[in-house]
């Protein structure tokens, strides 16, 4: 039996920070795991190299990619390399994530009718969720390419929130017996163990992310600026970096004048995440950005940490308002402020919270949960 499984993404380390346990769990089960990756990275550590994949155990295939996407020739470069990849391998399982390698790899995928291919959505993104005319324009060329690489019944499509699952239901995308809700990638909780709040003079409340407008960076900063002009002794620290080729990103000498004005702390990108989440009380996102569903979040609530979010599909799985975090109605920085006045103030309501959500965590979200999940998928098709 030919029992090899190729993974198409368009970074190498975000699959090894979120799917490198799913594709160990399929190698112990007798897989030869295929990883196709970019040549280059974008959100990276700066010493990050796809060599890590190899040292995993995974055998490695690299293309080119562009985020941008803006010279046609490169383009049909990156599809070519796509093809030959898929041809070189010839796998039973095809599984495609974030949206350029699904559509490339979905197009090609058309004409290898064995192939089993698996999609995977990691959030519809700003054209679902924008009412502008040039997200509409967006939004129907999506859909349109959507159905014609979902049309297979070999093709199987995952979504990680409910917005999503009833947005490609709503709209005829895919066969309903295809189409699946898995909630995220999941968390290891023995890497984000459940810890007591440790006692600080002064509080810390963090967002930890890429630094993207999208992601609520300029609310956060301003909520900040609310809560230190009425006195309320917090420190709110960014964690994440920046990337200048990526229009999307705030630029760093804006970042610089925030700290410099004593708004707020700027950490830069860091890889111990559990003792970083450890030290603070409260994680904020108040992320406009289509989401999927943060990680950043499902380890927080993983190790005990309150949580402020903005109304986003990708947060409401995590949190529901009062249940198991506060959600900023509007995302407006008075709204996020108030929140986190309201967490530092009152330690009932925040100990609730915070056993509210870990233990939807442990429930819904462990990582071996969201694996099995997506191993019952392959195993079914």
């Amino acid at each position: 039996m030919n029992k090899k499984i190729l993974y198409i993404i368009n970074e190498g380390y975000f699959f090894l920070s979120h799917k490198k346990e799913l594709a160990q769990q399929m190698k112990n089960r007798g897989y030869k795991v295929h990883v196709a990756v970019p040549k280059d990275h974008v959100w990276a550590p700066k010493n990050f190299s796809n060599n890590e994949l190899l040292k995993s155990g995974f055998i490695l295939h690299e293309y080119d990619l562009s985020r941008r996407g803006q010279n046609i020739f490169f383009e049909i470069k990156s599809f070519f390399q796509i093809l030959n990849i898929i041809i070189h391998v010839k796998p039973s399982i095809l599984h495609l994530m974030t949206i350029k390698p699904i559509i490339y790899g979905g197009i090609i995928s058309i004409f290898f009718s064995k192939i089993i291919k698996v999609f995977s959505i990691t959030g519809l993104g700003q054209a679902f969720t924008e009412k502008t005319v040039y997200a509409n324009m967006r939004r129907f060329i999506i859909l349109k390419i959507f159905k014609y690489i979902f049309i297979s019944n070999k093709s199987y499509l995952i979504v990680q929130n409910s917005y999503d699952l009833n947005e490609i239901i709503e709209r005829n995308v895919i066969d309903r017996n295809r189409l699946f809700l898995i909630k995220g990638s999941g968390v290891n909780l023995n890497e984000f163990p459940f810890t007591e709040e440790k006692n600080t003079d002064i509080p810390r409340v963090i967002l930890a992310s890429r630094l993207l407008w999208e992601k609520g960076i300029k609310q956060f900063v301003d909520a900040a600026r609310i809560l230190k002009n009425n006195k309320i002794n917090v420190r709110f620290i960014l964690v994440g970096d920046t990337h200048e080729s990526n229009p999307r990103s705030v630029p760093k000498n804006i970042i610089k004048k925030w700290v410099k004005n004593d708004l707020i702390e700027w950490w830069g990108r860091k890889e111990n995440m559990p003792q970083i989440i450890s030290e603070c009380k409260i994680v904020c996102l108040p992320t406009d950005y289509g989401e999927g569903v943060p990680k950043i979040l499902l380890e927080s609530a993983a190790m005990g940490r309150a949580l402020v979010v903005s109304d986003n599909p990708g947060c409401r799985e995590i949190v529901t308002d009062r249940v198991s975090g506060l959600i900023a109605k509007g995302g407006a920085p008075e709204e996020i402020a108030r929140c986190i006045k309201e967490l530092l103030t009152d330690s009932e309501l925040r100990k609730n919270l915070i056993l509210g959500a870990h233990n939807k965590i442990v429930k819904e979200f462990s990582s071996k949960i969201i694996i099995d999940e997506t191993i019952k998928i392959y195993e079914n098709v």
